[in-house]
């Protein structure tokens, strides 16, 4: 399985990460309070293609915290 690891953004915070196709569309989405994510089995992302994650983090004072966009490259 495909797992996302990320940084803590500090105590108490929640996380959501969104994956997308190159296209833009959301294939999927894992919200939780842990700093990694694990795609289910019946993901699956075709190979050679570059695909885009992005993790935002909600604190609990109501701030807010993204990595921002980045790249996942599937090997060809």
């Amino acid at each position: 399985p495909i797992t996302f690891i990320w940084r803590s953004a500090g105590p108490g915070a929640t996380y959501t990460l969104t994956l997308q196709e190159p296209d833009g569309r959301v294939v999927w989405t894992s919200t939780g309070v842990d700093t990694y994510a694990v795609a289910q089995d019946s993901l699956e992302l075709s190979r050679g293609l570059t695909w885009f994650w992005s993790v935002d983090a909600l604190l609990p004072d109501g701030r807010s915290r993204s990595t921002g966009v980045k790249r996942l490259r599937t090997g060809q």
